[in-house]
């Protein structure tokens, strides 16, 4: 994927840095945002790495619920003054660097599926809803469906629903973008694709971290379903841009070994910078 450069990019306007053109991204579906993060990071760009693919084809109930949210005795608990993005909206500090889970409380979002994707129908929100500051990103987190606990860099305890998967897959992207310590715990839990995919996703920097940068890139406002049959999520997200307006992104969610896990793209996929003209069919959290 070539690398590009646009003077009018949401975050650049945002943070008034440019984008750094590299030889690889982190991660070749987040191709042209991890730009911004490797530009804040200063180091070169870098290329994901995870197990062998899996799959559980047997649907689940529509409300499998989360584990019940756990912290060590020595992890920091609670949260600092909230913040703010650069839209206004609230953000919240928690003491914990790599997030805080919040008590689970699973509701009945109903039995759901999307039998003429990609126009799947729309599903509600997460209950319970906080955006959190983890490094400079601003991950969902919520009372309904996940995540259920930290556990070091990794955030897991996602319910087995459509809202489960899609704070899944905006957590664990970002949390591999973290640092080289959260990508080598995140992977391997939480990330699988072909043997050829993650082959090709090799790192090739020893180490990055932008943990302590501040806050970054805007948050999502919405997402939605393309396509979903209990074991294989595709997730759009309507990112804000800061002159106005959304642009799309999209992953995939798989559900193995008993939670959802990132597909690593293939060599030949792309993410497209597409823009969102209106959020109606779109599920604002």
């Amino acid at each position: 994927m070539k690398d590009t450069t646009t003077k009018d990019d949401s975050q650049s306007e945002a943070t008034g840095g440019g984008w750094m053109q590299t030889r690889t991204t982190l991660i070749l579906a987040i191709g042209f945002v991890v730009l911004v993060l490797v530009a804040a990071a200063g180091v070169a760009g870098s290329r994901l790495l995870g197990g062998g693919y899996s799959s559980d084809r047997n649907r689940a109930g529509a409300n499998s619920s989360t584990a019940p949210a756990t912290s060590s005795s020595a992890t920091p608990t609670g949260f600092a003054p909230p913040s703010s993005d650069q839209l206004g909206r609230p953000v919240v500090r928690p003491n914990n660097l790599a997030g805080q889970a919040l008590p689970q409380s699973p509701v009945p979002h109903g039995d759901y599926s999307c039998p003429a994707a990609p126009n799947c129908p729309v599903v509600d929100a997460p209950a319970g809803m906080m955006w959190q500051q983890v490094g400079p990103f601003t991950l969902p987190f919520s009372t309904s469906d996940g995540p259920g606990r930290i556990d070091g860099p990794v955030a897991d305890g996602y319910t087995r629903t459509p809202q489960g998967a899609a704070l899944a897959a905006w957590q664990i992207i970002w949390r591999l973008a973290m640092s080289r310590t959260y990508y080598d715990a995140v992977v391997p839990a939480q990330v699988t694709g072909t043997a050829q995919d993650l082959e090709s996703l090799k790192p090739t920097k020893d180490n990055w971290d932008v943990s302590k940068k501040p806050a970054y890139f805007l948050r999502p406002s919405a997402f939605r379903m393309t396509s979903w049959d209990g074991s294989h999520a595709i997730i759009q997200y309507a990112v804000p841009q800061v002159g106005g307006g959304w642009f799309s992104m999209q992953f995939d969610a798989i559900w193995a070994d008993g939670g959802w896990k990132l597909r690593a793209p293939g060599p030949t996929e792309n993410q497209v910078k597409t823009p969102v003209a209106s959020l109606v069919g779109w599920t604002p959290w």
